[in-house]
């Protein structure tokens, strides 16, 4: 995602890190694990212990309803350019502006 204060990049997870070829103008790199939830399951075991802490009462929400929204607003500007293959532009006004 790319900003006007600079760009946020998540890279896959990889059962190999850090292992990379390059021969001429190919890069070759160790594949990725198969599914999102392998790839990232470190942050989904963080958010339901985040989720459970809030049940049981041992903390309060870090997300609220304006996370939620700008989501999904990013969200369809991102089906849009896959739908479209271009650059989609996501204007904000001061309310819709995340918190954090």
């Amino acid at each position: 995602v790319f900003g006007f204060k600079g760009m946020v990049k998540v890279e896959n997870q990889q059962p190999i890190q850090g292992v990379e070829t390059v021969y001429g103008l190919e890069r070759k790199t160790c594949p990725m694990y198969y599914s999102f939830a392998t790839r990232y399951q470190a942050a989904y075991v963080s958010e339901m212990e985040h989720f459970l802490d809030v049940v049981e009462g041992k903390d309060t929400l870090k997300v609220d309803h304006g996370d939620t929204l700008a989501v999904s607003k990013i969200a369809s500007a991102c089906e849009e350019s896959a739908r479209t293959g271009k650059a989609i532009e996501i204007k904000w006004s001061r309310d819709e502006l995340p918190n954090h």
